[in-house]
């Protein structure tokens, strides 16, 4: 006779007691969530400094690896001994000169520029009225909207309530006031270098560490996937970003000949969103086109979309071919969920990121496929 034979109670009401148990624990963790988010977010903004640092590291180690390899050919000792110092010091006094000069030329014109265009709105909106009535019909209607009603119902103060300046300017201004911030910054430079300059031993440190726990043919597995990410990511972005910069510049100089009002503001709001797949160039360049045709007179906006049109068409067709090339390699509908997905979760971020990311989930789905045997077909891809 066994212990629950002769204790039948037992054997009854203790399943129900672990049940009752694990309910009550999994309840007590459903509250603790909020805990739980609360002190990994208190963390990473206490790990800040480091995480920015990583991401400045991650993005300057493409032209400090490049310009070291180059010193390192150099015939100069002194230069070859030191490559990867003057590397890396020529890199970040590169990067701190284009941000400067950004800071310094470029962004009071665009910030000069948006200042007008708001204060421009209601004078452009009621442009936009009157050239919309004289296309009514008998019933003062236009394709079945009542052009007049919703003069009533939408109002150049409703359209600019959905963007608090205030708000934005008081952040901007708590930012710059917040000593804390201007620290943040400043250590996560000084992170940037110091992970430039020690890569190696970094790598060799982490490598050390996660041996203890993971078989070495995963960890070697693991680094070739990095490795991979990385020169995804690398590619893409650098690329894309590219791709932008050029075709903003020769918009801005297109839409300067035309005589446009904010040529380099719309030049560049076309080369940022051109960073969107599929929407992104057609939807800035229907803006650009309607404030141009409301600041300026048709004969302007024609030819400002025409001159969009082609150059975009120059970019798609000579540019990202020889730029982006097939970076990524996805298809189509795989891109729309990647900008979908990644514009709700992180805003613009996830759409520039968005693709990559997916590009590279589908690298490793075919490597698990192609692992067990059953290589995808072209269809798949």
């Amino acid at each position: 006779m066994n212990f629950f034979d002769k204790h039948r109670g037992l054997k009854t009401w203790l399943p129900a007691f672990v049940f009752v148990a694990a309910v009550i624990l999994f309840n007590n963790a459903l509250n603790m969530i909020p805990e739980f988010a609360t002190a990994i977010a208190k963390m990473l903004d206490i790990l800040s400094p480091f995480i920015w640092g990583f991401v400045i590291a991650f993005i300057l180690y493409i032209p400090a690896g490049k310009f070291e390899h180059f010193l390192l050919k150099n015939r100069y000792s002194f230069l070859s001994k030191h490559a990867r110092a003057f590397a890396v010091l020529v890199t970040y006094l590169a990067f701190i000169s284009i941000v400067g000069l950004a800071i310094a030329f470029i962004v009071p014109k665009i910030a000069a520029s948006v200042v007008d265009l708001v204060n421009q709105v209601p004078a452009y909106y009621d442009s936009l009225l009157e050239f919309l009535e004289q296309y009514l019909d008998a019933d003062g209607k236009l394709f079945g909207f009542d052009v007049i009603a919703m003069k009533d119902m939408i109002t150049p103060s409703k359209i600019l309530s959905f963007f608090d300046f205030t708000s934005i300017s008081k952040y901007a201004q708590g930012v710059y006031k917040f000593g804390g911030a201007l620290i943040d910054v400043f250590l996560a430079f000084v992170i940037s270098v110091y992970m430039l300059l020690g890569r190696d031993y970094l790598i060799r440190t982490c490598g050390v560490v996660l041996s203890l726990a993971i078989p070495k043919k995963v960890l070697k597995t693991c680094y070739s996937y990095i490795k991979r990410m990385s020169d995804i990511f690398y590619s893409y972005i650098y690329s894309q970003l590219l791709d932008c910069l050029i075709v903003g510049i020769l918009l801005s100089i297109v839409f300067a000949f035309l005589g446009l009002k904010y040529a380099f503001l719309l030049a560049m709001l076309i080369g940022v969103c051109n960073l969107i797949p599929y929407f992104g160039a057609t939807i800035s360049g229907a803006v650009v086109a309607l404030l141009t045709l409301l600041s300026s007179n048709w004969l302007t906006a024609v030819l400002t979309l025409a001159s969009i049109i082609i150059i975009q068409q120059i970019d798609a067709n000579i540019l990202q071919p020889k730029i982006v090339g097939t970076t990524v390699g996805i298809r189509p509908i795989y891109v729309l969920l990647a900008i979908t997905v990644g514009g709700g979760l992180f805003g613009f971020v996830g759409i520039l990121i968005g693709v990559p990311i997916i590009a590279t989930i589908r690298m490793i789905i075919i490597d698990i496929i192609s692992c067990r045997g059953n290589k995808p077909s072209k269809g798949t891809k």
